[in-house]
């Protein structure tokens, strides 16, 4: 496990998604960053896998507001409503995996492996 610097006590969970404009266009269109969320790590003990359950819980709550939260309240599900559902879970998963890969810990990536 790397280790953290005690000035790295928080991370930006920056979050990607295709915007309802890019859904009908080819799969290599890049996706477009749509939220940034902080996501505390002070006072977690990586390696704990009670600290890595609650961690994670963390960055699925950062990942659910950082790619917009409820669908249901945006334009998109109105005209296309099992797309943008899907859509949103696509972005929370990607946040969530892409997180935890920068948070490079093993314990966490094994209590989200479980979870899945």
């Amino acid at each position: 496990m790397r280790s953290l610097k005690p000035a790295t006590a928080a991370f930006s969970l920056a979050l990607t998604m295709l915007s309802p404009v890019t859904w009908c266009k080819p799969p290599e269109t890049k996706p477009e960053v749509v939220g940034h969320v902080r996501v505390e790590l002070q006072g977690l003990d990586l390696q704990n896998p009670a600290d890595a359950r609650r961690l994670l819980t963390r960055i699925e709550k950062a990942a659910y507001h950082a790619c917009g939260g409820n669908p249901k309240f945006t334009w998109s599900y109105q005209l296309m409503p099992q797309r943008t559902v899907e859509v949103y879970e696509l972005c929370r998963e990607a946040a969530v995996n892409q997180a935890i890969e920068q948070i490079g810990s093993p314990q966490l990536a094994q209590v989200y492996k479980e979870y899945q």
